[in-house]
């Protein structure tokens, strides 16, 4: 009686249709993507190192803020006064030497009775002795 139509076969060839539309879609897009994370991944690395450089700088901030404590502290001005202007507390002796024979009479005087001998010789009798002693 009815004759039954014949289905028609639109549907796989529009299945291929899809995937070859996405994949299009896909090649298209993929360059794109991948830009983007390359670019994302640059910009990670920029701020670890601007957060590496934020804490040295951070550590440096602290060394300076203790070096401006220390400054600004009266331990520090006691400190310059007395040794740009010669400034002293009461009570206390300023002693200027500017002799050595003055330094090598004070260290006499403190060590009376030891031998010479027994004094160790400065670097430079050390260097003379070495080079003009004769060898034997």
């Amino acid at each position: 009686m009815f004759k039954k139509k014949k289905e028609t076969t639109w549907l796989p060839k529009s299945r291929l249709a899809v995937t070859i539309l996405a994949l299009a879609i896909l090649v298209l897009l993929l360059p794109n993507w991948w830009r983007t994370r390359e670019k994302q991944s640059q910009i990670d690395r920029e701020v670890a190192l601007m957060k590496a450089d934020i804490q040295v700088n951070e550590g440096n901030n602290s060394q300076l803020k203790q070096m401006l404590a220390y400054l600004e502290s009266p331990e520090f001005l006691e400190e310059q006064a007395r040794i740009k202007f010669n400034l002293k507390k009461d009570g206390e002796k300023v002693v200027v030497v500017k002799d050595s024979e003055v330094i090598s009479d004070i260290l006499s005087q403190d060590q009376v009775g030891v031998d010479e001998k027994n004094i160790l010789p400065g670097n430079y009798q050390k260097w003379l002795d070495y080079f003009f002693e004769p060898k034997g």
